[in-house]
């Protein structure tokens, strides 16, 4: 187990983020908030003096975190709200700083080709 050099931001979507997707026409799911916070996404960021220099590179960062967001429901891009400022993002999702990350595999990581 070792540390590496990164941070993790969590990204932990809102309410306005489900009421988006339940307005969706082709949305059939009972999917609740709760379900939505506890599977989220995870993301490696660089590693930073600061929980608040990780923020600030998130903020920097937001149009390409949110797009991943809405990707992740509806890859069809006409679907995507017309409107996602850094304050619609701020109002749709959490974001959690963590900056002790440990690589707990001796195992290579692979990335994927996307």
């Amino acid at each position: 187990m070792r540390p590496i050099n990164r941070f993790v931001a969590i990204i932990k979507p809102k309410q306005p983020f489900l009421d988006w997707l339940k307005s969706q026409p082709d949305w059939d799911s009972d999917t609740t908030l709760e379900k939505l916070r506890d599977e989220c996404n995870a993301l490696l960021v660089p590693e930073y003096d600061t929980n608040e220099q990780a923020m600030c590179y998130i903020e920097r960062n937001y149009k390409t975190i949110f797009e991943l967001q809405l990707f992740d429901w509806y890859t069809d891009e006409s679907m995507w709200p017309e409107k996602r400022t850094l304050k619609v993002f701020r109002d749709w999702f959490d974001v959690e700083i963590h900056s002790m990350v440990y690589d707990m595999v001796d195992e290579h990581i692979i990335k994927s080709r996307s």
